[in-house]
């Protein structure tokens, strides 16, 4: 399996589970069998209403952060910024509150310019962190770390940047400790090959997973996201079956199918992403997917 696979995956499997995830936001396991049965298509719908392939933040963001990176990688925060701000004006249908926060309370301070250096930003996500009593222990700032975990080299790089990018809108230790795990799992996959006797020494390393004994409880929080994911993941035996198993949790079902998709994409690569899901997605979407693909691989 060659990188670009591996690369192509990771970044289709991403946004397909997003997808796949985004009308069973909310809904529990029980709902969605007694409901839909076992989801395994794009169906659309949900609270926000997406036609069948369309994502939600998830996608959204991790293009804001892919762009970024690709005008300038060496030093990408404050065009990672823009992108945001560029994204919140927009007024998508779907953001999570403390990526909300967090991009508000720079703005402001801001004082209507787009271009903040990084540090604003990390200042007022650790206020709006302080503000909601610890709240950013939420899974919001993960996916961000998807392309950087691609496209940085060595791994202590990528890391690096990865949490500097998630800082720009969560400064939370639940949210680095996702956030670190989860840039370290997707650089492994591509870079090295680990397997899954690998990972799960990896996890073990970290203490904080118990994925093979917690009760999924698939919440918005870091912890509760990561654990879920890994249960998906480290149980199932090809890209399909971890993403629909994901997504059939339910609750927060759209950025743990994009997480899932993102790591499931890495290991088993974009040939074994089911073509369906692919052409669901929409062209534009499947096009710049393919270039921003091919940036890293360049």
């Amino acid at each position: 399996m060659s990188n670009l696979d591996k690369i192509k995956g990771a970044l289709f499997g991403a946004a397909i589970g997003d997808a796949l995830g985004a009308p069973l936001e909310f809904m529990s396991a029980e709902q969605i069998k007694q409901q839909l049965g076992e989801v395994k298509d794009m169906i659309g719908g949900g609270w926000l209403q997406v036609a069948p392939g369309e994502g939600t933040d998830e996608t959204a963001l991790l293009l804001a952060v892919a762009f970024g990176i690709i005008k300038d990688k060496e030093d990408p925060y404050i065009n990672i910024g823009e992108n945001y701000i560029r994204w919140v004006i927009s007024r998508p249908r779907d953001i999570g509150d403390t990526t909300l926060c967090s991009i508000d309370r720079t703005m402001a301070k801001g004082h209507g310019k787009h271009r903040i250096p990084r540090a604003r930003w990390q200042e007022s996500a650790a206020q709006v962190d302080v503000f909601s009593n610890r709240g950013s222990v939420d899974n919001g700032a993960i996916i961000n770390c998807l392309y950087p975990a691609l496209c940085y080299e060595p791994m202590g790089e990528a890391v690096e940047k990865a949490l500097n990018i998630a800082n720009m809108t969560h400064v939370n230790t639940q949210s680095d400790n996702a956030c670190r795990l989860y840039t370290q799992l997707i650089y492994r996959i591509v870079r090295e090959g680990i397997d899954k006797a690998t990972i799960d020494e990896m996890v073990d390393n970290t203490m904080y997973y118990d994925y093979k004994q917690d009760i999924i409880q698939p919440t918005a929080s870091a912890n509760d996201s990561t654990v879920a994911m890994l249960r998906a993941f480290m149980e199932t035996d090809s890209a399909e079956a971890a993403i629909i198993k994901a997504i059939n949790f339910g609750g927060d079902s759209d950025t743990i199918g994009a997480m899932v998709g993102g790591l499931a994409g890495a290991y088993y690569g974009f040939e074994a992403l089911p073509t369906r899901w692919v052409e669901a997605l929409p062209a534009e979407l499947r096009e710049t997917l393919e270039t921003i693909s091919r940036f890293i691989e360049a």
